[in-house]
């Protein structure tokens, strides 16, 4: 089971996810960020730091919100520590396609 809480930090949107991303996980991520989008958010924050799984339909979802953030002038960032997901993000060489960092406040003083 997974949950998406989403939380403003203007002009941030987080988007806290807890629990596996995978073919189950995966549609809620995809929900919220579609919420955030057709809303007109297109700065958003995927925290991971609670995911202790990600498949391959997970990575498939934020690379799903990246190209919605993008195709809005928008930017996407992921906040997952050093974790195992994070180890996966880079061997995908998702780290070069956006910011990724150990914590939320590392991610949204990135500017």
């Amino acid at each position: 089971m997974v949950s998406v809480l989403t939380h403003a930090y203007d002009p941030w949107l987080v988007l806290t996810v807890d629990g596996e991303l995978d073919t189950f996980g995966a549609p809620e991520l995809r929900n919220a960020a579609v919420s955030a989008s057709s809303a007109g958010q297109n700065h958003i924050v995927i925290d991971l730091s609670r995911v202790d799984f990600i498949d391959s339909i997970g990575l498939g979802a934020i690379i799903g919100v990246l190209k919605r953030c993008r195709q809005q002038d928008g930017e996407l960032r992921v906040v997952c520590g050093a974790s195992p997901v994070r180890r996966v993000m880079e061997m995908c060489k998702l780290d070069q396609a956006m910011v990724v960092g150990d914590d939320l406040a590392e991610v949204l003083r990135n500017d």
